[in-house]
């Protein structure tokens, strides 16, 4: 188990290396469309908000420290997938594979996000252009992103390419479309007290 040295290339490069896991924090962008959509106090909406990111935090740091301790600073750079290889070298009485069930339960967390994204564009879309059927929305929505998903198909640089897209529109709408909306109330309400 070797960790250290911690902070070696300082704190620009730890910030860099956020960029990559971001992703998994963007699900407060799913806070801003079904916040209002969720029964319940809103003190209670915000403290279960406020601990899902907390466990996703404590959970990444967790992944993080154990691939460190267990390949080093140097070895870790040579393996693409750290977990899963981790993962293969576990074996357990009762499942044979461990990192055939882990993919299990990966795949239900991929098909949950995957739902909660396009009930958000359901939502979204229906919302807009006041569409009365969401029945058709939903069902040409899940083509769209089938027919993109299959454009993109097997090749690393593809994945990597729409990783970074997403990872950008990401922080658009949960950064820059938060404060331009601001920035627009600020402006309607303004107007709207000078007239009355």
């Amino acid at each position: 188990m070797y960790i250290l040295p911690v902070l070696e290339d300082g704190w620009g490069r730890i910030f860099m290396g956020v960029n990559d896991a971001v992703l998994s924090f963007f699900g407060f962008i799913v806070t801003l469309v079904i916040y209002s959509k969720v029964e319940g106090k809103a003190k209670d909406k915000l403290k279960t908000i406020f601990f899902a990111h907390w466990f996703v935090w404590a959970f990444y740091l967790l992944i993080v420290f154990v691939s460190f301790t267990f390949f080093g600073t140097r070895e870790i750079d040579l393996v693409p997938e750290p977990v899963l290889y981790m993962l293969k070298s576990y074996e357990f009485s009762i499942v044979a594979r461990i990192d055939l069930f882990f993919i299990c339960i990966w795949i239900l967390s991929v098909a949950t996000s995957y739902a909660t994204y396009l009930y958000m564009a359901k939502l979204g879309i229906t919302e807009i252009f006041n569409f009365s059927k969401p029945k058709l929305i939903t069902l040409s929505i899940g083509l769209l992103t089938f027919v993109i998903s299959l454009s993109i198909g097997f090749d690393y640089k593809r994945v990597d390419l729409f990783s970074k897209f997403v990872v950008n529109t990401g922080y658009f709408f949960s950064i820059g479309f938060p404060i331009l909306m601001l920035i627009v109330g600020v402006i309607v309400r303004k107007f709207s007290e000078k007239e009355v």
